[in-house]
């Protein structure tokens, strides 16, 4: 059950209002490529594999046709993204408790042989050597796009500690190792203190998720869209003491 079956994140299932699809050409490589498809070398003297013309995507002349229609949007969310909230709630002047909701994922990368994956997702604070704080949702089986809907809370989190919260998706395997497929990592005092974390995160190679996370492009955009409709509802409707002034009171 363990082992990339050759299909990229979403390649069954792309919203139709998203897609667009790649210039693909066959190039010859004169330097090791590697499809971005698959991951695996494109081998050969001659015409290895394909191009697009427009995004320079690589990939296999057999993966073309499990290949997302994805051009220029974003090939770069290659493991998929995950909707999560993660907000910090006062205990003492010097402690918390850390709330995590993970909520769904989506395209994720199909780690089995029959295209789909059984993720699962590992909640814990780096560093913890002894992995104290280490807790797990369920496993959803065969599936691309899981919803979990499950919370969990950290207790005795200090207010001073300069940790991260780690989030790592699994594909679990009954007779074999489980397989990592991506993960993500937020700062207790930059990101989560200060304002909390609600939204789509891209999935990313294990050391870049330990290091940082990265926003879908369409939540920045939502994000943005939020603020400004925010800053109108201000314009619109002054504070009571400015209107309470103006009408001489």
């Amino acid at each position: 059950q363990s082992g990339h079956y050759g299909r990229g994140p979403g390649s069954d299932k792309v919203d139709s209002e998203t897609t667009q699809p790649h210039c693909f050409v066959t190039k010859t490589y004169s330097s090791p490529a590697f499809c971005d498809q698959c991951g695996s070398l494109l081998y050969g003297l001659f015409n290895q594999g394909k191009e697009c013309s427009v995004c320079e995507m690589k990939v296999h002349h057999h993966c073309e046709k499990n290949t997302p229609m994805l051009c220029g949007i974003d090939h770069t969310e290659k493991r998929g993204r995950m909707e999560i909230d993660i907000s910090m709630s006062k205990d003492s002047a010097s402690a918390g408790t850390l709330h995590v909701k993970i909520r769904q994922g989506k395209n994720l990368i199909p780690m089995d042989a029959n295209g789909y994956s059984d993720p699962y997702v590992k909640v814990k604070l780096i560093p913890d050597p002894e992995q104290v704080s280490k807790q797990k949702t369920s496993v959803i089986k065969k599936s691309l796009n899981p919803v979990w809907d499950e919370q969990f809370n950290i207790h005795g989190i200090s207010l001073k500690d300069d940790k991260r919260i780690l989030l790592e998706v699994w594909d679990w395997d009954r007779a074999s190792r489980n397989d990592f497929m991506g993960c993500m990592s937020f700062s207790i005092q930059e990101d989560v203190i200060p304002g909390g974390v609600s939204g789509w995160y891209k999935l990313l190679p294990e050391l870049e998720g330990q290091a940082y996370n990265v926003p879908c492009a369409d939540q920045d955009i939502a994000n943005l869209e939020q603020q400004m409709q925010g800053n109108k509802i201000s314009k619109r409707k002054p504070p009571d003491h400015q209107a309470r002034t103006r009408r001489g009171i």
